[in-house]
């Protein structure tokens, strides 16, 4: 059996799926550990028949609905590899968006104002030099370097992704990445190890919690990042009937994370918890950026305000569908760059 024959013989099984071309490749890839262009230049290559066995396994999972990630256990985001299960939800291109929105607004903090301490933010190259030495506060937080929470984390991909580039850019943080799942959490764990540098992922903290429930009242942040569940539980049993294998669990908005019981219809039952929480747990000037999707846009944004926070807009993603709702918690913030310590109002 040719390459060809074998991806032929693929895309004709996969009937129900819109995008059976591009599984099959993506399977196939998988499969043999090739690229797609390996695919191309080589389709009349034969397989072995252990490769071929492997492949058709893949396509008979992927045509009772399950998605491609949780066959293969990979998923790009942000342009980087994330190991994915079906304990934590595939990483959507859509939410590329909340770490864009992310990135730029902690981009523009650093370059404009200071951190709550108003001492200047760290940058990595002094943080790599600095990290065996630098004097910590009793919640082992530095003084001079941004402190980021993603909660909800599920693999990770929003904290470590913004983590990343940040660090690119010259900026270091403290990374918080917290989940109520245990399981999920060691996926986020095992993917930071791999994307994040080694002084990275040492100041990166991973907490079992519900929320922010388990982070002291103590801990500030300078911006919080959330894919928290949004969607309504009726609309969740519509999604989930393809089978693709999503957990229920980050993606119902309506039940109590804690209890596991239905709190509204909305879907913005775990969205009125998490602003609350959040509001409390930013530092002055901090923002949150949450991901509240086409469902509850309007609906987040309401909440948002309802908790204190100001400046709050809701940003489309490339489909130009609402994706995610920013907001700032009002405070003083600092400005370095004037030659006495001056401040403004949020």
């Amino acid at each position: 059996m040719t390459i060809k024959n074998a991806r032929d013989e693929a895309i004709k099984k996969l009937t129900n799926s819109p995008t059976a071309p591009l599984d099959a490749d993506l399977l196939l890839s998988h499969t043999i550990k090739c690229s797609k262009s390996f695919l191309l230049a080589h389709r009349n290559d034969d397989l072995t028949d252990a490769q071929y066995g492997a492949f058709m396994s893949a396509i008979e999972k992927r045509k009772t609905g399950l998605a491609v990630a949780y066959i293969t256990g990979h998923k790009e985001f942000y342009k980087l590899d994330f190991i994915v299960t079906q304990d934590v939800l595939v990483p959507k291109p859509d939410t590329e968006t909340l770490v864009e929105k992310a990135v730029e607004s902690i981009k523009e903090l650093v370059r404009n104002k200071t951190t709550t301490t108003g001492k200047a933010v760290r940058t990595a190259e002094a943080s790599k030099k600095n990290a065996e030495t630098t004097k910590q506060n009793e919640g082992g937080q530095t003084d001079d370097t941004l402190r980021i929470a993603d909660i909800c984390t599920g693999s990770g991909c929003v904290g470590i992704a913004a983590a990343r580039e940040l660090n690119e850019c010259g900026i270091f943080c403290e990374l918080t990445l917290t989940d109520i799942s245990p399981r999920a959490l060691e996926i986020a764990k095992q993917n930071a190890e791999r994307l994040l540098t080694k002084a990275q992922f040492e100041r990166t903290a991973f907490v079992s919690s519900d929320l922010l429930a388990a982070i002291s009242p103590f801990s500030l942040f300078d911006a919080i990042l959330a894919n928290p569940p949004y969607v309504p539980s009726d609309e969740v049993t519509k999604l989930l009937k393809d089978g693709r294998g999503d957990p229920a669990l980050a993606l119902d908005g309506d039940a109590d994370g804690a209890l596991g019981v239905r709190q509204s219809s909305d879907g913005l039952a775990i969205t009125r918890r998490l602003v609350v929480q959040a509001y409390e747990h930013l530092a002055q000037g901090g923002m949150l950026f949450l991901e509240s999707g086409e469902y509850n846009a309007k609906g987040a944004a309401h909440l948002m305000k309802k908790a204190g926070f100001v400046r709050v807009e809701t940003h489309c993603d490339l489909s130009g569908r609402p994706r995610v709702t920013t907001g700032r918690r009002s405070g003083i913030v600092y400005f370095p760059q004037c030659s006495h310590v001056s401040s403004c109002l949020l």
